[in-house]
């Protein structure tokens, strides 16, 4: 095995000194065995060995780029999670599941804008989660149906806004009813779909499980239902800030294809070199600043024990990742 492996899964001092190769086998194999303990992980014997050099290798990215923030080079942490065994193209094809139209851009362009009087100020920092109008952290698993969590939290939010309650909402029926199934898709097609077919239903008719199954939607009543919607200017963050003050959450699309999104623990998420091609649909839920520094606050849906309890914060102010370019929000009926 590399020195540079072997030395991944060890504290980064460690390797610094010299350390025999049985004690570092040693410890390679207690990490290991923790990891797979903590997240309930079990392989084949012939998997095996793959998976544990997807998490050495993964433990490397980790530990350098924690040095670095441990020095206050990074202002973000990463850490391990249940994705650590995987690799990062194994994660865009199963945990993600943003897929535009080929007409999309022309779809935008054309959609119902946002408009904010003039004359709106935008307070300092805003979190819906503090108006007890952002629902629980949910987790997709390996089926890519991200476009469905995040359109369904921003109609929960705007039904919650305008009713006082706050609905949770079935991701399966649109996994389900709206076409695209576990292979992706995109927040505008839910709006659309959930305004034309009555609205959405509630978690508890229809609860989630991962894969496509038959639509029962003819045979369960609506929960919430979409007025309209609308699209954020692309790549206009002071209008993303303003519908987030204004509106409530919106629906982001944004590149998640990168190891430092993977592994994010804690911390402003600042990637400068991610690109903007979507690849991943969250929910925006506020903004604020910390020791000067502006992010974004990001409802995932890979489960609480991903990110600070399920959320992130991300740059703000840098159109980091793409977050402004594809971002819209429904109205409840």
């Amino acid at each position: 095995m590399k020195a540079f492996v072997v030395c991944a899964a060890l504290l980064v001092s460690a390797c610094q000194a010299e350390v025999s190769p049985k004690l570092m086998k040693a410890a390679l194999r207690a990490k290991w065995t923790s990891y797979k303990a903590a997240h309930k992980k079990s392989y084949s014997a012939a998997e095996e060995s793959l998976r544990m050099a997807n998490y050495l290798d993964n433990t490397r990215v980790i530990e350098e780029h924690n040095a670095r923030f441990h020095q206050g080079l990074e202002s973000y942490e990463l850490g391990h999670n249940e994705l650590s065994d995987l690799t990062l193209e194994e994660i865009k094809s199963t945990r993600m599941g943003l897929v535009l139209p080929p007409n999309a851009a022309e779809i935008a362009a054309n959609a119902s804008r946002h408009f904010a009087p003039s004359d709106i100020v935008a307070p300092g920092s805003v979190d819906w989660r503090s108006k007890r109008c952002v629902q629980y952290v949910k987790n997709q698993g390996s089926c890519g149906s991200c476009y469905s969590f995040s359109a369904l939290g921003a109609l929960e939010t705007s039904y919650c806004n305008k009713h006082g309650q706050l609905p949770d909402l079935a991701e399966q029926h649109l996994v389900d009813c709206a076409g695209r199934g576990c292979s992706g898709g995109w927040m505008h097609d839910m709006f659309n779909y959930l305004q034309s077919n009555g609205g959405a239903i509630d978690q508890r008719r229809y609860p989630y499980t991962g894969k496509v199954e038959q639509c029962k939607q003819d045979r369960m009543p609506k929960a919430a239902g979409v007025a309209t919607y609308k699209q954020i200017s692309r790549g206009n963050e002071n209008e993303l800030m303003q519908a987030i003050a204004t509106v409530g959450t919106v629906s982001i699309a944004y590149n998640a294809g990168t190891q430092q999104h993977s592994y994010y623990r804690g911390g402003i998420l600042d990637v400068p070199n991610c690109g903007n091609t979507p690849t991943h649909a969250v929910l925006l839920v506020g903004y604020g600043t910390e020791n000067g520094k502006d992010f974004w606050t990001l409802k995932n849906s890979w489960g609480e024990g991903w990110g600070e309890r399920g959320f992130f914060r991300l740059a703000r102010g840098k159109n980091m990742c793409g977050i402004a370019d594809w971002a819209s929000y429904p109205t409840a009926a």
